[in-house]
């Protein structure tokens, strides 16, 4: 029976290609014509494989982008759509592609990793951890706010990517998680079918809100992408979708988990349709503290991280943002490795995980450290 090392990590090539469709086939279930849209959206140099004797044993890709947290983009590598193949899970050959893909988003600037799960427990014995939700809610479209007069909306021309990134630092103020998106995930995100996808901007400002939407299928309305700076936008978006009911009966889209559309809609009409977490990891713990933005104007607190062995540091804060420093010798908080990527993205409070086992302080220590990674719960408004 060969062992890990005799699989040989590397970049995929051109001649890997019908190897990667069959084992996002055999391991997501893409159609043949969905796998080579994905391949070509992603980008082939973006894929890795494992490569044995008898071929490629295991693929990923590795999408360079970044995470919104405090409003700041903190540096992060997408690894997506892990697929071992068939006659080799259950040899740990999903953990040898996560230590290579990890070692090179690393040696790529990044922070952190992160990524959907189909198995976690194997992700956590790797030390990866929920970190942030996706969620898709489901509306009818009888029941949604009735036409703003007082607000008109302007079709967007031109790269739509382009037009619809200019908001980004709108977005990135109101939400935590959402992604710093690279090209590939435009592409992904403006994919097959497109001749029924269109972009609306609010007031013809895309900063104060947009809608992208996809008529293609008339049982459903999608969202595809939305972006709503206040409580105006956001009625104003469900106002103009509301002139699609005479054909669509429901709309679907990814939202927060206090979302800003659901607020919006009336107290029935909607529903939670599917909810999934992604996880993540601090491969660079250091840096992702100082990367990320924080809601708190001036603390210091100590960190004591707990893996094979123990790491002491501290984080000063001043005006929103982050020093790693020596630590100060005062009380702080100490904390299994695995456990600081659902504190860093406000996924968990420092209280709850102290009320779980997984963190231990004083309590001021834990009330500082609650207020220095306080905001919005972290959420992905795509499947990576």
């Amino acid at each position: 029976m060969p062992t890990q090392s005799s699989f040989h990590y590397q970049p995929a090539t051109a001649a890997d290609r019908p190897a990667i469709a069959r084992e996002l086939a055999l391991g997501f279930g893409f159609s043949p014509e969905r796998a080579a849209e994905y391949i070509e959206n992603i980008g082939l140099s973006d894929f890795r494989v494992l490569m044995g004797a008898e071929g490629i044993a295991a693929i990923a890709a590795l999408a360079r982008t970044g995470h919104f947290l405090g409003g700041r983009s903190v540096p992060a590598a997408n690894i997506c759509h892990i697929a071992i193949a068939p006659q080799w899970r259950g040899h740990g050959l999903a953990r040898q592609l996560l230590a290579e893909l990890e070692a090179e988003a690393l040696a790529q600037g990044a922070a952190m990793t992160t990524l959907f799960a189909s198995a976690r427990p194997v992700y956590r014995k790797a030390g990866y951890e929920l970190a942030g939700s996706e969620i898709i809610y489901e509306a009818e479209t009888a029941a949604l706010p009735t036409r703003l007069k007082d607000i008109a909306f302007q079709a967007v021309t031109g790269d739509i990517a382009q037009r619809l990134s200019e908001a980004a630092p709108a977005r990135a103020a109101i939400h935590n998680g959402l992604l710093d998106r690279a090209d590939s995930h435009w592409r992904e995100l403006l994919r097959e079918p497109r001749h029924a996808l269109a972009a609306y901007a609010v007031a013809g400002d895309v900063s104060r809100g947009y809608a992208l939407v996809d008529t293609a299928d008339e049982n459903c309305l999608s969202l595809r992408d939305w972006h709503a700076r206040d409580g105006a936008a956001a009625e104003a978006i469900l106002a103009f979708l509301s002139g699609f009911r005479s054909v669509y009966p429901k709309l679907h889209w990814h939202g927060a988990p206090n979302d800003d559309l659901i607020f919006a809609m009336p107290d029935k009409g909607w529903k939670l349709l599917h909810q999934e977490d992604f996880m993540a990891k601090l491969i660079d713990p250091r840096q992702a503290l100082a990367a990320r933005g924080y809601a708190c104007a001036d603390a210091q607190l100590d960190f004591t991280l707990i893996g094979e062995t123990q790491t002491r540091f501290g984080l000063a804060i001043s005006n929103g943002k982050a020093t790693v420093t020596q630590p100060t010798g005062r009380a702080g908080v100490s904390l299994k490795e695995i456990d600081i990527a659902p504190l860093f993205t406000s996924y968990r409070s420092a209280s709850f995980l102290a009320r779980a086992g997984r963190l231990a302080g004083d309590a001021a220590a834990i009330a500082l450290c609650d207020l220095i990674f306080a905001g919005p719960s972290p959420w992905s408004a795509e499947h990576f």
